[in-house]
């Protein structure tokens, strides 16, 4: 990570035949970097099919960037993503630690 953000080239240069999940924190904690929307989209179209790419959006509500994708109108696009969020944040349910995934049918199904 340099200055906060994911490198995403250095994360697709680390992938090889025992890579199983990529996970991302979008925004980051703590540093709240976000990934533009073209450098996800771009490496998600790099990132093998039989890899699983976790977007890991806990903070998602807090989000205020109007050109920020919502990772989940990519799922059609990208089957292999699951995207996380959380009620725990932005609705002061911390101590309940509840949350959900939203995924593509096939992806859940397995």
């Amino acid at each position: 990570m340099v200055d906060g953000l994911h490198d995403l080239n250095a994360f697709l240069s680390a992938v090889n035949e025992r890579t199983a999940v990529i996970w991302i924190c979008n925004p980051n904690n703590p540093t709240g970097n976000l990934i533009p929307s073209e450098e996800l989209i771009e490496f998600l179209s790099k990132v093998p099919e039989n890899i699983l790419v976790v977007l890991d959006e806990a903070y998602f509500e807090y989000v205020t960037d109007p050109h920020h994708t919502d990772s989940i109108r990519l799922l059609d696009q990208f089957p292999n993503i699951l995207v996380l969020r959380t009620f725990s944040k932005a609705y002061g349910l911390a101590a309940f630690r509840l949350g959900y995934a939203i995924g593509s049918p096939q992806l859940l199904q397995n």
